[in-house]
């Protein structure tokens, strides 16, 4: 695994309290909520959130429908230095619906682009303005999570 991937997990775990797999055999899953929910976590630095088109890989097999290996695909978007600029949580179904199968047939592709980040089935766990990063439409509880984590992470 890589820094960036490892740090959205636990961001992940921190803000939806789920439990993060303790191992990598289940290579779709990374982590469980309370209800027993399955979800893939992604992350990419941008430089922008509106940054015109980012791709999220997702390496599952939906060649059966009913038979997903996860129930949601949370997207944690870094700026380059690693400051948190967005989360969403996306239902499966909607990675369906707005990501395509990779030519190869071996997974799915999902762009970050206006139709995504527009779709009111997206959920916007945290998102910051391109602006200086003041962030709007943010649960209190949220926020004061992630500055929590961000304080005790800086010293």
């Amino acid at each position: 695994k890589d820094i960036p991937g490892d740090y959205a997990e636990w961001i992940a775990a921190r803000l939806l309290d789920l439990e993060l797999c303790s191992s990598a055999t289940e290579q779709s899953i990374d982590a469980f909520d309370a209800e027993g929910r399955k979800y893939q976590i992604k992350s990419r630095q941008v430089d922008r959130l509106n940054q015109a088109k980012i791709l999220f890989l997702t390496d599952f097999d939906m060649a059966e429908p009913g038979h997903d290996p996860f129930d949601f695909l949370i997207g944690v978007l870094f700026s380059p230095a690693l400051e948190v600029l967005a989360v969403v949580k996306i239902p499966v179904e909607v990675v369906r619906d707005l990501g395509r199968l990779r030519t190869s047939g071996c997974g799915w592709k999902m762009h970050w682009n206006r139709s995504v980040w527009s779709d009111p089935r997206v959920e916007r766990i945290f998102w910051a303005d391109d602006t200086g990063g003041r962030h709007v439409r943010l649960e209190r509880t949220t926020r004061a999570k992630l500055d929590h984590m961000n304080t005790r992470e800086r010293g």
